[in-house]
């Protein structure tokens, strides 16, 4: 994977080896972690996160063997719970006079 950027992955599988078990990957003294099999994808061309962005492998996929401390949950657009069809919201009215004179002109 490309250092410093998040791409977008699928676990493919949980493997039987922890990061202790791969060379070089984990000091003594950290938590032993979880290895994961994963197909990482190339950002988009169009993304506006592309600043330096080089992808080293020669097609727009890459399977390969990750830690878990290395995989990140990002939920997508609209689709935390506050989106979920049903969902209470209210706007919530706070009259101002109620906050100090001091704190209205940041």
């Amino acid at each position: 994977f490309v250092q410093g950027f998040h791409h977008p992955c699928q676990i493919l599988s949980e493997t039987s080896r922890t990061e202790a078990d791969v060379p070089g990957s984990s000091p003594l003294n950290e938590p032993r972690r979880s290895v994961y099999g994963v197909r990482l994808e190339k950002l988009e061309r169009d993304s506006q996160w592309e600043v330096q962005y080089r992808w080293p492998f020669p097609t727009t996929s890459h399977e390969t063997a990750l830690s878990s401390k290395y995989i990140r949950f990002f939920p997508g657009f609209y689709s935390s719970d506050q989106h979920l069809p049903g969902t209470f919201r209210q706007h919530i009215g706070v009259p101002d006079d109620m906050w100090p004179k001091q704190w209205k002109n940041l």
